[in-house]
């Protein structure tokens, strides 16, 4: 635990001190890219009664491929912190039973 607690505060030397800078820096960055995807595609008022606002999803139907890639750092999570498989069974869950059939939800979170 005390070698846990140097590394936190960036004692165990200049290689610390960097690795804490360099995840400060990330969550800066992440921050601020955030806010500018946010920014690009923001809902926008239609210029026409017409045109559709917002972001929308694909259509029903439409056949979008998966990449079957972007599972393995959930399944790798999943393996690392057992609680995590735990919540993501409860969260598709919660999806599949309850937002899926209301429509109000549906409407509000889809």
């Amino acid at each position: 635990m005390a070698a846990g607690i140097a590394l936190h505060m960036g004692t165990l030397g200049w290689w610390s001190v960097l690795a804490n800078v360099l995840f400060c820096l990330a969550v800066i960055a992440i921050c601020v890219s955030g806010y500018i995807m946010w920014w690009q595609r923001r809902p926008r008022r239609p210029r026409h009664a017409s045109d559709s606002a917002g972001l929308n999803p694909p259509a029903r139907g439409l056949n979008v491929s998966v990449w079957w890639l972007l599972a393995i750092p959930l399944l790798v999570v999943a393996i690392i912190f057992p609680t995590a498989i735990i919540t993501i069974v409860a969260i598709a869950l919660l999806d599949f039973l309850v937002i899926s059939r209301v429509g109000f939800l549906q409407k509000l979170l889809k």
